[in-house]
């Protein structure tokens, strides 16, 4: 199997990362659940970033009941909803990944295009919050969250989109997880001993940030940093007074291989996609409780990507796979 890790809306050429080949002897880590699993679009070519746009309380120049993802190879947002089926929500996604709603309703958008994190409702005319930290360009803004309890915004910053522009060079010699303050927008670093962050999420009270880390990168374009170590993992952080509390030591740490999270009433969603190993289970979307870790259960998925879990309908979630958006609902 192959992975394309998509150019993000620039004009580098992809990068083909050789997958092992995965069968179906990967061990049953936990229960498959009750869900009924609908194909909602496919054709694309990577999708990513799922979020949905609830029908009050969002920004009044963003669709209503409607789910936005991207289709990362093509630079394109696209739209969905029950009452208009799928549409094109941006042509110009500058390299759009992850995507949150602020406390006031508006989109947040983390981008490996211009490398920053940005807020409004048109990609091309977002206001951008952060792009730099300590004078140097970040890596490649990819997937975030926003404290529910106080407004900051929190991002992962791997690699994977200066990977794909090989014209481009890391500034930071590490990849971070960063808090942008809801006051001020002061920027600080959380966590920057991790291997490459990706998945972000928050507990509904706002006092344990999750984080997924897909682990060492054997192919870093920065030869400092290549390494097929640490494994990757999924972990929770205490917050205290919204920060990481000091000295960052995870409350629960499990090897496991994530891409984007989402944390709701039922748990923490994870997606464990194609790219890793089999050894860590099936491959799907993953159930583990929040408060230890443990995994609960899982919903067989072909490669999905990143997973949105707050609706406006309870028991459903929608998923971005390699070339489809599917919509689970729990039975």
């Amino acid at each position: 199997l192959e992975l394309v890790v998509p150019a993000d809306g620039s004009d580098g050429e992809d990068v083909i990362i050789e997958e092992e080949e995965l069968g179906n002897d990967a061990p049953a880590s936990s229960p498959a659940l009750n869900a009924e699993v609908e194909t909602l679009a496919d054709g694309f070519e990577f999708t990513e970033g799922p979020i949905w746009i609830p029908a009050t309380g969002a920004n009044a120049s963003l669709p209503n009941a409607t789910l936005l993802f991207s289709d990362m190879r093509t630079n394109t947002i696209y739209s969905w909803s029950e009452a208009d089926g799928i549409g094109v929500y941006s042509n110009n996604s500058m390299g759009t990944n992850g995507k949150a709603l602020d406390l006031d309703g508006q989109l947040v958008g983390f981008r490996s295009g211009p490398r920053n994190v940005a807020r409004g409702a048109d990609p091309e005319t977002a206001q951008v919050v952060a792009s730099e930290y300590e004078g140097a360009r970040f890596n490649s803004p990819n997937d975030g969250a926003v404290n529910p309890v106080d407004g900051a915004i929190f991002f992962s910053d791997p690699i994977w989109g200066i990977l794909a522009r090989p014209n481009e060079t890391q500034e930071l010699d590490f990849h971070g997880i960063y808090r942008i303050d809801a006051d001020d927008a002061s920027l600080s670093l959380e966590l920057g001993g991790l291997a490459m962050p990706n998945g972000v999420a928050f507990s509904e009270e706002g006092d344990i940030l999750f984080v997924s880390d897909t682990g060492g990168l054997p192919i870093h374009p920065t030869p400092e940093l290549r390494s097929d170590e640490p494994p990757p993992t999924i972990s929770a952080w205490a917050l205290q007074d919204g920060r990481v509390l000091q000295p960052p030591v995870p409350l629960w740490s499990r090897e496991d291989f994530s891409d984007g999270m989402c944390y709701n009433e039922r748990g923490l969603w994870s997606t464990r996609s194609g790219m890793g190993p089999s050894e860590y289970g099936p491959k799907g979307l993953v159930l583990t409780d929040p408060a230890t870790g443990q995994e609960i259960g899982h919903i067989p998925i072909d490669a999905p990507t990143n997973v949105e879990c707050h609706t406006d309908q309870d028991g459903v979630l929608y998923v971005t796979s390699a070339n489809k958006i599917s919509k689970v609902t729990l039975l």
